[in-house]
């Protein structure tokens, strides 16, 4: 029984983690596109995140660990940080959980990008 309730609070715990990280990532690559309007850095962005789901959704359509594990991979650390919903953390990489760590990932990459090519902008009109 008490196994039961601490699970249910472990599933709950676990869903308002996901909310947080979900809205600290979707604010972070929201006030980067509106600071700093880094075009290749969004695109590089929104494609780090479509290969992340594809990967993800490939590994769960046909059953691939090698995808998976390539994906867990390119998710790192978030994947190994985000809780999972069983109680010995041995879940499988979801779509929901690769979308949130991919989407971390993303606003780090495009912070770097945008930070990046406004170094170079001002390097070359010091010139």
């Amino acid at each position: 029984m008490y196994l039961a309730y601490f699970h249910g609070e472990g599933i709950l715990f676990s869903f308002l983690i996901h909310c947080f990280f979900m809205i600290l990532s979707s604010a972070a690559l929201l006030f980067g596109l509106l600071k700093y309007k880094s075009k290749p850095g969004a695109y590089v962005a929104v494609a780090y995140v479509g290969l992340i789901i594809v990967c993800v959704f490939i590994s769960q359509q046909f059953s691939k660990p090698l995808l998976e594990i390539i994906a867990t991979l390119l998710t790192l650390p978030w994947s190994g940080i985000l809780p999972c919903h069983n109680l010995d953390g041995s879940c499988s990489l979801s779509l929901g959980v690769a979308f949130i760590c991919a989407e971390l990932n993303a606003a780090v990459i495009y912070f770097l990008i945008a930070m990046s090519s406004r170094r170079n902008v001002k390097s070359q009109g010091a010139i």
